[in-house]
Order: structure tokens, then C-alpha cells, then sequence
């Protein structure tokens, strides 16, 4: 019944964002990757028991580091658009 399920919600997104195959097959790999890495990398935490907190601090300063990294460009482009439109009034 899974299976079943999956097919039909894999046509409905399909279908709601007018997708072709091609793309929606890369989306589905880059959702489904997460999962699939956390199944391998579960036995190499059970090996690094003793510093799992500093793996989880490890994994968190990486997420901030991706975020900043992705929102600093976005912004400085913001701001000096906003000041080109403000500069042209």
C-alpha cells in the first residue's frame, strides 16, 4: 500500500507544480538523500558514542555556516538594490 501511495503522491506533485519527469526524479533523489545517508551514518555515530555531543555541535555549526553563507550574498544584493532604486527617485 505504500508503494501504492507513493506513486500517487509522486503523479499529484507531478501534476500541482507542472513538473516532467526529469525534474521531479532529481527533486525526489535530494529529498530522499537525508534519509538514506542517515541510515549509513546511524553505525558511525554508535562508533563515536563518547563524542556525540560534540558531533551534534559539529552538525549544527555547519547548518549555521550554510545559512549564513547562502543569506549574506542574498542580502548584500538586496540592500544595494534598494539603495540603486532609492538613488533613481
Amino acid at each position: 500500500m505504500a508503494g501504492l501511495t507513493s506513486v500517487v503522491g509522486a503523479f499529484f506533485v507531478k501534476d500541482y507544480l507542472s513538473l516532467s519527469a526529469r525534474p521531479l526524479a532529481g527533486l525526489t533523489f535530494w529529498l530522499g538523500l537525508r534519509w538514506v545517508l542517515e541510515i549509513r551514518l546511524c553505525d558511525l555515530v554508535d562508533l563515536f558514542r563518547r563524542r556525540e555531543a560534540l558531533l551534534v555541535l559539529l552538525g549544527a555549526g555547519h547548518i549555521v555556516v550554510a545559512v549564513i553563507g547562502v543569506t549574506a550574498p542574498m542580502t548584500a544584493i538586496f540592500v544595494a538594490q534598494r539603495s540603486a532604486i532609492r538613488t533613481s527617485d
